[in-house]
């Protein structure tokens, strides 16, 4: 965003900022990346800062403008870290672990999970403002809006607006990632339609990937192929799992026993919990992030940091217990 500071005459020289207000936070800093002043010509060889004054007055510290006369404004850390907090499709998965191996303490398993997650984002926030974000960045602070009662047609234009943004964006990558999905799970090798879905593509997939989840205690290739659906959706996880085992969604909780040892559940638990968001997440992601590619890597920055914690995490375990 270009931000053009004028020099005006009224009774005396005044240099004016077009625009005047600048708002950064939430939905009005969506797609700024840098703030690029246009400076006067009298002001060649300043030495010039940003001073920020937030809404609620608080004046912020002063961030020095780069030599090309901008500043960062960081929304990437916010980006990269969100994903790292856990969401409401990864419930399935922790209950149901958590009622087969931990039944007596369920609930707090839950909230280590949460809190778990929380911190990885805090530390791998501490790694990057040490390396990758290093410098005086124009902070990102979310503000709340003024709540006012909604009235009728403000919800409905609001509904509306969200559903065509959904329907535009995330909905045609769910659409082609459940259609790749519904072709590896029935499909063969041979391209020969298959009832069987150890059979299929998908399980082939599994079974090629599955040695690298050794270090983590679980190796099965029913496992890593729950793992990829959950690409799509992270309740698929379970559900194909009911389907890979054969006891179905009800049974499943006694049918893990032969695939987790506590241990590695715990590992699994912590893989699911901080490895790479669903597609339309991802999708999200490298919409903000400025191109498809983009997201490609942070989904594999993800999957690179749940492995390297689930495996760190049962390794160690295994010297405790």
């Amino acid at each position: 965003m270009e931000i053009e500071i004028l020099e005006q005459q009224c009774g005396g020289t005044e240099f004016v900022p077009r625009p005047h207000r600048l708002h950064l936070g939430a939905q009005n800093a969506e797609g700024v990346d840098r703030l690029q002043f246009i400076l006067p010509a009298a002001w060649a060889g300043c030495t010039l800062a940003l001073y920020l004054r937030r809404s609620d007055g608080v004046q912020l510290a002063a961030i020095p403008l780069d030599a090309d006369d901008s500043v960062t404004v960081d929304r990437r850390l916010t980006i990269l870290l969100t994903p790292f907090m856990s969401c409401s499709a990864k419930i399935p998965i922790y209950a149901v672990f958590t009622a087969a191996f931990f039944p007596q303490h369920a609930v707090l398993a839950m909230a280590l999970l949460y809190f778990g997650g929380m911190a990885i984002g805090v530390l791998i926030s501490l790694l990057l403002n040490h390396t990758v974000f290093r410098g005086n960045p124009v902070p990102f602070v979310m503000e709340l809006p003024n709540y006012r009662l909604p009235t009728l047609k403000s919800v409905a234009m609001l509904l509306w607006d969200k559903a065509r943004d959904f329907l535009q964006r995330a909905f045609t990558v769910i659409f082609v990632a459940t259609l790749a999905i519904w072709f590896l799970e029935s499909f063969d090798l041979h391209l020969n339609f298959v009832t069987d879905s150890s059979r299929s593509l998908l399980a082939s997939v599994g079974r090629i990937l599955a040695p690298v989840f050794r270090p983590l205690g679980f190796e099965d290739w029913r496992v890593t192929t729950a793992l990829i659906t959950g690409f799509t959706a992270k309740e698929a996880v379970v559900s194909t799992l009911g389907i890979l085992t054969g006891a179905g969604t009800e049974h499943l909780s006694a049918a893990l026993s032969g695939l987790f040892t506590p241990l590695s559940a715990v590992s699994f638990l912590t893989f699911t919990l901080l490895y790479t968001p669903c597609v339309a997440a991802i999708a999200a992601i490298g919409r903000e992030l400025g191109g498809r590619l983009r997201g490609a890597v942070v989904a594999v920055f993800q999957c690179v940091v749940a492995w390297c914690v689930a495996a760190g995490l049962y390794q160690l375990l295994l010297l405790i217990v």
